[in-house]
């Protein structure tokens, strides 16, 4: 293999935290940094991507993806596939960024508490967990904590009167989401306009 520029020249852990500080990934640095733990913490501080370019050993070290997971979820994505099926690893990713959810085993993106726990932090993150976006329970408690999520839920839940009422009284502008259906409804408009903060 041969060696970047950047692999012959940096000859000390200052030269690599420099070069992760100006923005070169992991992957372009001597291999002895890409198993150091403070190191590899350091550069996914900057790039949570970076991860990926870590030792086998330390994507694959439970304790230290969880360090990893609360300086940023999204490094989720370089952990092993052992540790992205591990609930305990993914809550702490989805706590500190509701989309690293995009990153679990899809075991996972589908579970309640997870998903529940990702569209708190995140309202977005809704659409890495496609199969809880068409379910009724989950989506009426997601919007009554945050109308918006309506925006994520299936087609048919958009037509919900129930979904949709109870999106609006958390937040007006969720009707934007609504299906045509609702728009006509007066209970559901009225709600709307009472709830609606400019």
């Amino acid at each position: 293999m041969t060696k970047t520029w950047f692999q012959k020249n940096i000859k000390n852990i200052r030269d690599a935290g420099v070069a992760i500080e100006v923005g070169i990934s992991l992957e372009r640095l001597p291999d002895e940094y890409k198993s150091n733990k403070r190191f590899v913490l350091e550069a996914i501080s900057m790039d949570p991507y970076d991860l990926e370019y870590a030792a086998d050993d330390l994507k694959q070290d439970k304790e230290f993806i969880l360090k990893a997971m609360e300086i940023e979820g999204l490094s989720l994505s370089g952990a092993s596939e052992t540790l992205r099926a591990d609930k305990e690893v993914v809550i702490a990713a989805v706590t500190n960024n509701g989309c690293a959810i995009q990153f679990a085993d899809p075991s996972l993106q589908g579970n309640y508490e997870v998903a529940k726990i990702a569209i708190s932090t995140d309202p977005f993150s809704l659409v890495f967990a496609k199969s809880l976006r068409g379910d009724k329970n989950f989506i009426l408690d997601a919007v009554k904590t945050n109308g918006l999520i309506l925006n994520y839920a299936s087609k048919e839940l958009q037509a919900d009167t129930e979904v949709v009422f109870a999106a609006v009284k958390n937040n007006g502008h969720a009707l934007g989401y609504a299906s045509i259906e609702n728009l006509a409804n007066h209970k559901v408009v009225q709600a709307a306009l009472l709830n609606k903060d400019d």
